[in-house]
């Protein structure tokens, strides 16, 4: 800078105690060796002597040189050579003598000196000069630098600079013409800016003015110098714009883009590659000056997948994406047929803007390729048993995996008798069984609670252990069964497995207990409703006989009846008498006595079934009674056969409770009534809640409130509201309360009583 000085001063006396007289320096430009030589076209250092006020040197010592910058400004050291500072010439007393070998003749040195100024050609945003309307985001690299910032010394690197950043309005390119009369405009906190991140954000453009106020930026150079102080001072005379580094207008875009609502068409498994499409949405937030953003680039959108074997490797880019955000924002992205095998993967979906460097969203998204149908690896029923009860067990035990989640796993018997028609007849075949064959009949299905269709084994995994077991019902003859399980996976796989194929030879001598006479039907349970009259029991039926002729009469008692499931196998079904049933082997029909006192017990012969009637009444509780009626042969052949029912009744019925039994005489207060049905249950229960009409309250409705116990549920809890009425005299009154649901009553039948409390003096 103008005011570095340096000064170096010499010893006026030398050793022999002789007053120098005339003495001169010069500064060379040396190598940097251990012999230091002078550069021969080296830049020699100026010096400036001492001088007195009135510009004589100073003879009298000591004797003091100065090295002023303005006198060097072209003088700095390199990385190659150095600075000495010697005697030059002779060195002389006050008298004119000579007396130079009475002094050191050795260099002072080596020094380094930097009198050069910065230079400086342009000034750039992320090592780039920005072009015009150049939107940048806020990366941690959009950094200002200026270009030739060196001064080639010991300041080489080491510039210190100052960035102003002002509006592209304030400060036009002629209005900086003149530097002396027109000085750059920086906007407020923006005298001395480092980087991008410290600016807000702002469109770029100058053909309007953005909600802030501030059109666009542009960046200037106010300042270069070195650690020593050196500084840049324009390329020329100072006054023309070409001499202040001025950038071109540029916005700020620090808002990455969005991506939305990632997902796909249908599951995330998938058993075809090109099925594999992810659909998303791309936003692109206004900046914060209310400005557009800069235009999301279709053409640097990428949906990528790790190799996963190597977690330094980079993404292997394995989709495609497509979209145009001039016509709306809808994407989606296509994997192909360049995925990888089987597997579950993380895809990378990777949208940029065009700000530079790019603002980047990205978001992850996983799915699973399974082209593979689930795998059972397991055991089932096989060859032939008999069957000397009314069912025969079966076992399937076994696993069941796939890659993906396991949606369909279900069991069921099959007939493996039946024909294709117009081919040959078939016997057992696994094919046969995958293939053609209905489910067998709810006589033939599981007792575990799934009839028809079978047991599902599904539990929402990726592998599922089958341990179950089948009951095989009676029938006659010899029966060619199989067992199928039929899979399907989260992706669409799916396969059918035969598991087991036998064959149960039934015993002769088996009793069977039907539905009514029809023999082709097995009973195992039988549920009765309660009546809605007092006057009449509802009935159930089930009939008993023998699949074959006995050797001699079989006699068969039913026993687990109770008071509130009464069981008569009298034909006269308002019989209550429940005598054992009598088969013979003859042809005497007996069953139709009506006569209760006769010794004869009901019956007959053995292959005409006996109905027995099982009946439930109307009771005062709201509870489903259950019974298990067994049944049991003796004689004839007959004996261990036993075989049971069991009984349930449906009580309609339901209790109910209100929570605040009074209310004063011309008040209204909001009470609860809870109702409560015997058990849950698939269908809602319509609940109707009313008083009598010339009780002294008022619901909330005037004459009643509808509301109901919802579906799956026991019971519910329903707000109301009660008015006591005005009612003459001094003394309280009663209210009555009833609640009846569809098809039944409510408990208790009376109703509850509520007290209107009369609010007159007695």
């Amino acid at each position: 800078s103008a005011d570095n000085m340096n000064s170096f001063s010499a010893c006026p006396v030398s050793y022999k105690g002789t007053m120098v007289g005339e003495l001169s320096l010069v500064g060379k430009l040396m190598t940097r060796s251990d012999t230091p030589t002078p550069v021969a076209d080296g830049t020699p250092l100026s010096f400036r002597v001492d001088k007195d006020d009135d510009g004589k040197t100073i003879k009298d010592g000591p004797f003091t040189w100065n090295l002023k910058s303005e006198n060097n400004a072209a003088v700095s050291n390199t990385a190659t050579d150095q600075y000495g500072v010697m005697i030059d010439g002779d060195i002389k007393d006050d008298g004119g003598l000579l007396v130079t070998d009475q002094f050191s003749h050795e260099a002072a040195g080596p020094f380094q000196f930097d009198f050069k100024p910065p230079t400086a050609t342009g000034i750039q945003v992320n090592k780039a000069a920005p072009t015009a309307e150049t939107m940048y985001s806020g990366h941690k690299d959009n950094v200002f630098t200026v270009d030739g910032a060196a001064d080639d010394g010991v300041g080489l690197d080491k510039a210190m600079t100052m960035v102003g950043v002002g509006s592209c309005d304030a400060n036009k390119p002629e209005k900086a013409a003149d530097r002396s009369k027109v000085a750059f405009v920086p906007i407020e906190g923006y005298e001395n800016v480092k980087a991008i991140a410290d600016l807000a954000e702002e469109d770029g453009t100058v053909d309007k003015m953005d909600d802030n106020g501030v059109n666009c930026y542009v960046a200037e150079l106010t300042s270069l110098a070195d650690k020593l102080g050196n500084a840049w001072a324009g390329n020329g005379d100072g006054k023309k714009a070409a001499d202040w580094l001025q950038t071109a207008n540029f916005g700020v875009d620090k808002t990455a883009p969005e991506i939305e609502d990632v997902e796909f068409d249908d599951g995330d498994a998938f058993n075809t590659k090109s099925d594999i499409v992810v659909e998303f949405e791309v936003q692109n937030p206004k900046l914060a000056s209310g400005d557009a953003g800069t235009d999301v680039l279709a053409s640097a959108a990428s949906f990528t997948i790790a190799d996963g074997k190597d977690a330094d490797k980079d993404p292997d880019v394995i989709g495609t994406v497509s979209f145009n955000l001039a016509n709306d924002d809808d994407a989606t992205a296509t994997v192909g047929t360049t995925l990888p095998g089987e597997d579950s993967y993380e895809a990378t979906i990777t949208v940029k803007d065009a700000a530079t460097p790019p603002n980047v969203a990205s978001t992850k998204v996983s799915f699973t390729y399974d082209a593979t149908p689930p795998v059972f690896t397991g055991s089932g029923p096989s060859g032939e048993m008999t069957g000397r009860h009314d069912a025969v067990s079966v076992s399937v035990s076994g696993e069941i995996t796939d890659l993906t989640e396991i949606k369909t796993a279900t069991l069921t018997i099959r007939d493996n008798r039946r024909v294709v028609p117009g081919a040959p007849p078939r016997t057992t075949s696994p094919e046969f069984c995958e293939t053609l064959d209905p489910v067998v009949s709810d006589s033939r299905v599981p007792r575990n609670g799934e009839k028809g269709k079978g047991v599902s084994v599904a539990n929402e995994s990726k592998s599922i252990t089958v341990d179950e077991s089948f009951a095989i019902n009676a029938a006659i003859g010899t029966d060619s069964l199989c067992v199928l399980l039929e899979t399907k996976d989260e992706a669409g796989n799916t396969k059918n497995y035969t598991v087991g194929t036998f064959k149960v030879t039934w015993a002769a001598s088996m009793m069977a207990i039907r539905t009514g006479a029809d023999t082709s039907v097995a009973l195992r349970s039988l549920s009765i409703t309660e009546p809605s009259s007092a006057d009449s029991p509802a009935r159930g039926t089930f009939s008993v006989f023998l699949l074959a002729e006995p050797t001699d009469a079989v006699t068969v008692t039913i026993s687990g009846a109770t008071d509130e499931i009464p069981v008569s196998t009298h034909p006269n079904a308002d019989s209550v008498f429940n005598r054992p049933i009598t088969f013979t082997p003859d042809t005497v029909n007996t069953q139709g006595n009506d006569n209760p006192d006769d010794d004869v017990r009901e019956g007959g012969t053995w292959d005409i079934p006996v109905a027995v009637t099982v009946s439930h009444s109307q009771d005062d509780d709201a509870v489903n009674e259950t019974t298990t009626l067994t049944v049991t042969p003796a004689g004839g052949g007959y004996d261990g056969h036993v075989a049971s029912v069991d009984v349930t009744t449906v009580d309609p019925d339901v209790t109910f409770s209100i929570d605040d039994v009074s209310v004063n005489e011309g008040a209204t207060d909001t009470v609860t009534v809870t109702v409560t049905r015997a058990s849950a249950d698939t269908a809602a229960l319509a609940i109707t809640i009313a008083a009598e009409s010339n009780d002294p309250i008022t619901l909330g409705t005037v004459t009643g409130v509808t509301s109901e116990i919802p579906a799956d549920k026991k019971s519910a809890d329903i707000k109301i509201t009660i008015t006591g009425n005005a009612i003459t005299g001094t003394a309280d009154e009663t209210a009555t309360v009833t609640v009846t649901p569809s098809g039944g009553r409510g408990i208790p039948t009376d109703g509850i009583e509520i007290t209107v409390v009369n609010d007159d003096a007695p």
